[in-house]
């Protein structure tokens, strides 16, 4: 009998949580992210897909709706990938009246580790930007043209490990 190894894969299969950040800072990317969502659902179907809306941070609250609707933040089962798509309040200008602080940032991402799900942050600005200490908290990905699918690959998985 010929064995195969093999080697695990992580896959969409269990689904993604994603974090949509609707606050001020990300106002100049709103229509980006209509069309990251709409790609999204088109990718990974509705059936493991939860988009949920928050400002800042999420622990600061989130829901599928608008902010009225939005009511304290809750992990996906573990296994199941965060993907948040935010500015980490890192816009530039002032631009939001109550950013997020990296401290906020830290403690949700070391709440979804302890809840077994791993953090990735899809950034509009270069990571250089994020103070070092949440940098080696959270796997953050570029958003920009050169952000190719093996760099994002590779920043998934470094998530992954820091399980």
């Amino acid at each position: 009998m010929t064995y195969l190894p093999r080697v695990p894969q992580r896959t969409p299969r269990r689904g993604a949580q994603v974090l949509l950040d609707l606050g001020e800072g990300m106002q100049p990317f709103l229509s980006d992210l209509r069309q990251l969502q709409s790609a999204l659902r088109d990718t990974l179907g509705s059936d493991g897909l939860q988009i949920l809306h928050f400002a800042g941070c999420p622990s600061r609250g989130a829901g599928p709706g608008p902010l009225p609707t939005w009511s304290a933040y809750a992990p996906p089962p573990p296994g199941v990938p965060v993907l948040a798509v935010t500015d980490l309040g890192l816009a530039p200008g002032g631009l939001a009246h109550d950013p997020a602080q990296p401290q906020e940032w830290e403690r949700f991402a070391e709440d979804l580790r302890r809840a077994g799900s791993p953090l990735i942050v899809w950034l509009p600005f270069p990571p250089q930007r994020v103070p070092a200490r949440l940098r080696d908290r959270v796997a953050i990905v570029h958003w920009h043209r050169a952000a190719t699918a093996r760099r994002v690959r590779r920043t998934v998985e470094s998530a992954w490990r820091h399980l």
